[in-house]
């Protein structure tokens, strides 16, 4: 019985001691390693991202570059709109994301205007 009761209190003190994360990250670090090593399959990549927003927006616990990942994702496939969506919701949550993805929002602007297809990492690196 006196194991039980120490098992039972050592129990109850490491849950009690866990921190729960500060954001909810979803499925994002499986996604991102099934990413790496399957690109062609960006689908599974874009659902996860999705799913780790909506439950992220459920709870006021979006995590970090989320929002921007997605979009970054949707400005290589070429739909600006949605990508410039994504990169001003994480401003939004995140504003000091702006300095970095109001380069990128610019960039594809000027591909949309223009018709061209642009390199948006050389663009938001120069």
């Amino acid at each position: 019985m006196i194991k039980f009761i120490s098992v039972a209190v050592m129990a109850l003190a490491v849950t009690a001691c866990a921190v729960p994360s500060r954001f909810e990250w979803g499925g994002y670090e499986q996604g991102l390693y099934d990413y790496y090593r399957n690109p062609e399959n960006s689908e599974n990549y874009i659902r996860t991202l999705e799913r780790a927003i909506e439950r992220g927006d459920a709870t006021d616990r979006t995590a970090p570059g989320l929002n921007a990942e997605l979009g970054y994702i949707h400005l290589g496939r070429g739909d600006f709109q949605l990508a410039e969506t994504y990169f001003r919701r994480e401003m939004e949550l995140f504003p000091e994301s702006e300095a970095f993805l109001s380069r990128f929002i610019g960039a594809s602007a000027s591909a949309n205007f223009d018709g061209h297809t642009i390199d948006a990492e050389s663009e938001a690196t120069s």
